[in-house]
């Protein structure tokens, strides 16, 4: 359309306050006819579009190149007033001086009537530099040519499109140096972008990678796998499921196994573009786990191995202690019993306590080797009790004073101030630890003293609270300060000559800082050569205030023929054993009992069943029905035959844990191993005759 007959004429004329918006126009009509009025309208609806637009607006005057008008916008993006601009020639005005420097410049662009400028650099009247898109058309309005210069302000378009190229290529370089394989399609399953490492994992050849797209191609890649369909009922899946997130693995026919993610590529609004599949090269990550499995399962193997080796080990030593206890039990009961006989000629008693010593000695060598096993295999507990260390230090000191005095050594017991009077921990193992010490010190001293004693602690231990220090001080020949460590070690000894000359397993000291650690505590040991030993037990001594304190100990002497008078029982013995079944009998007559006797646990059933005992003595090793087995049966005729519910207690050479946790399950109520000492069975009965009173004997109906 030619300018002329523009339909500009009505755009570029618009009144303002009765005037034309041009003044350097000459207005030819006048008066107030209905296309007067039109007019005016048009012009009006101009005016409101020219101060409203949002592009910059310059119109000029063809012929003298100055500005006729300028509208808000273009004012506010350069910050010049619109005096600045009126009747002013363009080129006057600077900022365009890249299109109209001068006059002639402006003929041109008056001539060339149509004019585009994508990138014009312009500054405004603050000194930024913008970028605009120029666009100017030469147009007649009522016969006289006027130029409208259009300005777009497009520097944040050119921020946006420099961010979005920024964007684009650190993609761009995130997705062609990621170590993984990149495949992103659009909506329809078209190739957006495929990386180098995509090409390389799937082994693509250059005509493959130019048609991904390509169904045809898709059906290629499935013949790479091992499982094509499986490929393929993936990809049409995902056609039809778009939203849908996979992982999971492909394997290659040439073995390389791929780690496949497949994800829904989305906007911030949450709009769905396409998706996004990722592989990665999983092989030697798949072979490292199938060895580190195998080799797992190869250690599994081992520790099954010897967790069958210790269960092997344990039976055996459970088997060996109680064969060796067995007959210990007589030597060591029958000692005592011919200890007591009246009028025995001193060199007979005095062989007597030879056998009993040594076989006290063969007995602590069996409780070694059972206790360092439970050690290695974590099966030895703590049984905490409160009770008083004076009197177990006491009565060390009585139990070895004799053998102290053998030696011409002075045996002593010190007790500082600040002590408490008890300790809560395992009574039986702390005399076990000081005893073991203590008998080491008098072995190993040759003259001078050995002592004995406690006091405050002055090394804290880990834990919070007090703690006390047990010692074992000596002036024997001393322990080489290389040697300091370990002699704590199983079967270690200082000098390879003491086990020859004082004998011993050399595991007593490894036990003893096994069971000082069990209990809380730490041993250590100072020493120099030629001057004597210390060993500084550390354990806690703070005292739980629900503590129960431990049963006393109480001397033999008490123990006499009228202990039966004192505590009546009817007793039933089960033993199969003849010595030992012997030696207990003796052992209960004289301690004033007349026992019932069973040799086996079909005896022991059948007895109790006509003669309702109130203690049963029960062994557990026997013939035809173990002792297990015929304490399970006593306590099921309790609610059949009768309801008063008698006092069963084990007698057992097996001592290991799991043997005493059996009997109590069984339903006996006590515990006593062999060989059995007159003490701990007079001990036993007590408790049987306390259970007794504290029953009451109601026959059950229908009952015999």
């Amino acid at each position: 359309m030619a300018p002329g007959k523009s339909p500009g004429v009505h755009v570029h004329m618009s009144a303002l306050n009765g005037e034309s918006c041009f003044p350097n126009v000459p207005r030819i009509m006048t008066g107030k006819t209905q296309e007067q009025k039109d007019l005016r309208a048009s012009e009006m609806r101009y005016r409101r579009l020219f101060e409203a637009a949002r592009d910059g607006i310059l119109i000029l005057d063809a012929e003298t190149g100055r500005v006729v008008d300028v509208n808000p916008f273009l004012i506010e993006v350069l910050g010049y007033s619109h005096e600045q601009f009126l009747q002013k020639a363009v080129w006057e005005l600077g900022f365009f001086s890249d299109i109209v420097a001068n006059e002639q410049n402006f003929a041109e662009l008056r001539e060339r009537k149509y004019v585009r400028y994508d990138n014009l650099p312009l500054e405004t009247a603050g000194g930024q530099r913008i970028e605009v898109e120029f666009i100017s058309n030469v147009y007649l309005v009522e016969g006289h040519k006027v130029i409208q210069c259009n300005v777009r302000d497009i520097s944040e378009r050119k921020r946006m499109e420099e961010a979005l190229r920024w964007e684009t290529a650190l993609f761009e370089g995130h997705v062609d140096n990621a170590l993984d394989g990149i495949l992103v399609v659009d909506n329809r399953g078209k190739k957006i972008i495929q990386n180098a490492r995509f090409d390389k994992l799937w082994k693509l050849p250059a005509d493959i990678i130019a048609n991904w797209d390509d169904a045809q191609q898709i059906e290629y890649a499935s013949t790479l796998t091992k499982n094509p369909r499986g490929f393929l009922e993936k990809i049409g899946y995902f056609s039809a499921h778009p939203e849908e997130i996979s992982r999971d693995e492909v394997e290659l026919i040439d073995g390389t196994i791929l780690d496949r993610y497949s994800a829904p590529v989305r906007d911030r609004m949450g709009k769905h573009y396409g998706r996004i599949w990722t592989f990665r090269d999983v092989t030697e990550e798949r072979q490292r786990e199938i060895k580190l499995f195998e080799a797992l399962f190869r250690e599994k193997e081992l520790v099954r191995e010897a967790q069958a080796g210790n269960r092997a080990k344990s039976e055996f030593l459970a088997v060996m202690s109680h064969e060796i206890r067995t007959p210990m039990n007589g030597i060591l009961g029958f000692s005592e019993l011919l200890a007591g006989t009246p009028d025995l000629p001193d060199d007979c008693r005095d062989y007597v306590k030879t056998i009993a010593s040594s076989g006290e000695a063969l007995l602590r060598i069996i409780d070694d080797i059972l206790d360092f096993s439970r050690l290695e295999a974590g099966g030895l507990k703590i049984e905490l009790s409160l009770f008083s260390p004076r009197d177990i230090l006491h009565d060390i000191h009585a139990l070895l004073d004799n053998h102290a005095a053998d030696k011409h050594l002075e045996f002593c017991v010190t007790i500082e101030d600040g002590v408490p009077e008890c300790l809560w921990n395992d009574a039986g193992r702390f005399r076990q630890v000081l005893l073991n010490l203590t008998g080491n010190a008098i072995k190993f001293t040759s003259h001078g003293s050995v002592t004995l004693g406690m006091r405050p602690s002055s090394v804290s231990l880990n834990s919070a609270g007090s703690a006390m220090e047990f010692f074992v001080r000596d002036t024997g020949p001393g322990i080489p300060e290389e040697k300091l460590e370990h002699i704590f070690e199983p079967f270690a000894q200082a000098d390879s000559s003491i086990s020859r000359r004082y004998g011993g397993t050399g595991l007593g000291l490894a036990i003893s800082r096994n069971l000082v650690e069990l209990m809380g505590g730490r041993l250590d040991v100072l020493s120099e050569v030629g001057e004597g030993s210390e060993f500084r037990a550390v354990l806690p001594a703070d005292v739980p205030k629900d503590s129960t304190p431990a049963l006393p100990v109480r001397g033999v002497e008490e123990f006499v023929e009228t202990f039966a008078a004192n505590h009546p029982l009817s007793i039933l013995l089960v033993e199969d054993d003849p010595v030992n079944r012997k030696l207990l009998i003796l052992m209960l007559r004289k301690l004033g009992y007349e026992p019932l006797v069973a040799r086996d646990g079909v005896e022991a059933v059948e007895i109790f069943r006509h003669a309702h005992q109130d203690c049963v003595l029960m062994d557990i090793q026997m013939p035809r029905k173990d002792g297990l087995q015929a304490t399970s049966e006593i306590r099921a005729l309790e609610g059949s035959t009768f309801s008063m519910r008698p006092f069963i207690a084990a007698l057992t050479a097996d001592i290991t844990t799991e043997n005493r946790r059996q009997c109590l399950e069984a339903g006996m109520d006590g515990y006593m191993s062999k060989p059995i000492k007159r003490t701990t069975l007079a001990r036993t009965l007590e408790q049987a005759s306390a259970a007794k009173e504290g029953s009451t004997r109601v026959p059950v109906k229908n009952g015999v």
